[in-house]
C-alpha cells in the first residue's frame, strides 16, 4: 500500500464521481493537481487546497464532502495511512568544496560536514525523496518513520552497503556500526 492507494486513486474516484453527477469543472480541478510524478508527494497539499473547494461548493451531495473530508485528513498524515513499509535507501553525498585536497602525508579526515546524507523510500507506489541532511542520525529519524527496511551507504564506507532496519541485517548487508 502506498500514496496512490491511499491517496491518489480515492482522489480520481471522487473525481470521476463528481463528472459523473454534472461538476466537470470539480472533476477538471481535482485531475489537474494530481500527478503521475513518482519523485515527490508535492501535490498532494495541491489536491487537498481543490478538496477545499469542492467543501465550499453548496452543490456537491453530501457523501462527495465527506469523501473529501477524509481525503484532506489522509493527506495531512500521509505517512500514518501509507504504514511504515518498504526499504529507505540513504547515501552520503560529498559536497565539492572547490578546496585542494589534502597533501599526500595527510590523513584524509571525512567529517560529516562536508557532505549529506540522500534517501528515496517506496517503490512504484509511493516513493518519495528525502530532504538533504548533514548527520546519519537526521537522515536515519526520517528513514525509519518510513520503512522497517533502511540501507545505507555512509560516509566513512561508501562502497559498501550497511544494514539500519529492524531486526538482523540481511546477508548483503554489513550491520550498521559508526566509526570511532
Amino acid at each position: 500500500m502506498g500514496r496512490r492507494s491511499v491517496f491518489d486513486k480515492p482522489a480520481l474516484a471522487l473525481a470521476n464521481d463528481l463528472q459523473s453527477v454534472g461538476r466537470p469543472d470539480l472533476h477538471h480541478r481535482i485531475v489537474e493537481a494530481l500527478r503521475d510524478d513518482p519523485l515527490t508527494d508535492d501535490h498532494v497539499g495541491e489536491v487537498q487546497d481543490r478538496l477545499v473547494e469542492l467543501l465550499n461548493d453548496p452543490q456537491v451531495a453530501e457523501r462527495d464532502k465527506n469523501e473529501a473530508r477524509r481525503l484532506i485528513a489522509v493527506g495531512d498524515d500521509l505517512l500514518g495511512a501509507i504504514g511504515r513499509c518498504g526499504v529507505v535507501h540513504m547515501t552520503w553525498r560529498r559536497i565539492p568544496t572547490g578546496e585542494p585536497g589534502p597533501v599526500q602525508w595527510a590523513r584524509p579526515v571525512l567529517a560529516e560536514d562536508e557532505g549529506i546524507y540522500q534517501g528515496s523510500w517506496g517503490g512504484e507506489e509511493s516513493y518519495e525523496m528525502s530532504p538533504e541532511f548533514t548527520s546519519l542520525d537526521e537522515a536515519l529519524t526520517w528513514a525509519r518513520v518510513r520503512a522497517p527496511s533502511v540501507i545505507v551507504r555512509p560516509w566513512w564506507d561508501n562502497g559498501t552497503e550497511y544494514w539500519a532496519g529492524d531486526g538482523p541485517p540481511p546477508e548483503r548487508a554489513r550491520g550498521l556500526e559508526r566509526p570511532h
